[in-house]
């Protein structure tokens, strides 16, 4: 994504501000409230988890929103 300078400080506030809102919409999809359910399965956990990996490893870019997933493992049921 390509941002202005000159509002890149404001964009990347409010950005950052609507991806923190929208994760106090995910969890289990029949739950009251929630809008965004988990990740389908493992093979997709670890695809997401490797393209975040490979970026910060490249420095291409920086992870504003988001935490490892149950310190970093998958629980399945």
């Amino acid at each position: 994504m390509y941002v202005q300078e000159g509002i890149y400080d404001k964009f990347l506030a409010a950005y950052s501000a609507a991806f923190e809102a929208k994760a106090k919409v995910m969890g289990n999809p029949e739950g009251n409230g929630v809008e965004l359910g988990p990740v389908v399965d493992e093979a997709q956990f670890k695809r997401i988890r490797d393209i975040i990996d490979s970026a910060q490893k490249e420095e291409q870019g920086t992870l504003l929103v988001g935490r490892q997933a149950n310190n970093g493992k998958v629980s399945w049921k």
